[in-house]
């Protein structure tokens, strides 16, 4: 595997992440462990054991990263910041935003 690299930015505490430590930093660990091409394919239980959180915290901190935020900065994919890769499975997403903040 190829090291990668995630430039973080202040905007992920300022914005309607804020509060949601859970989501933050779930979303945190997917940005660090994402491909170059923000392709984030570990399953749930991956996140628990790196994390130390819950499933259920984990499974509600991504129900809140798949979902519409209609208060975000990006218009893309009506603010979701991550998508499911597959439909046939029920983990493997994609960082929605991804390319446009690497090349920031």
């Amino acid at each position: 595997m190829k090291p990668t690299y995630t430039k973080v930015f202040p905007s992920l505490w300022q914005g309607t992440l804020r509060g949601q430590g859970v989501a933050q930093l779930v979303f945190l660990y997917m940005l660090g462990n994402a491909d170059a091409e923000g392709t984030f394919d570990e399953h749930p239980q991956a996140i628990v054991d790196a994390t130390g959180f819950s499933l259920a915290e984990i499974r509600s901190a991504i129900e809140v990263l798949e979902g519409p935020d209609h208060e975000s900065r990006s218009p893309a994919d009506e603010g979701r910041r991550i998508r499911l890769m597959d439909s046939h499975r029920t983990w493997g997403w994609r960082l929605v935003n991804h390319a446009k903040y690497r090349e920031r």
